[in-house]
């Protein structure tokens, strides 16, 4: 599995959102690698583990 990322402003970034928690964000960018690709990649792409009522406030 990919090191975990080292932009600890990104992990904030997300983290700002409510309802997102420091677990999604690290499991959003391990997959994803960018925070670009993480609020433009489609919502059926949400890694499994990730909540989906979470993560879809990017997509809404």
């Amino acid at each position: 599995s990919p090191d975990p990322p080292r932009h600890p402003q990104m992990t904030d970034c997300l983290t700002s959102i409510k309802s997102v928690n420091k677990t999604d964000a690290l499991s959003l960018l391990t997959t994803f690698g960018r925070l670009f690709d993480v609020l433009h990649e489609p919502f059926l792409k949400v890694p499994k583990g990730a909540a989906a009522p979470k993560i879809s406030v990017f997509y809404n």
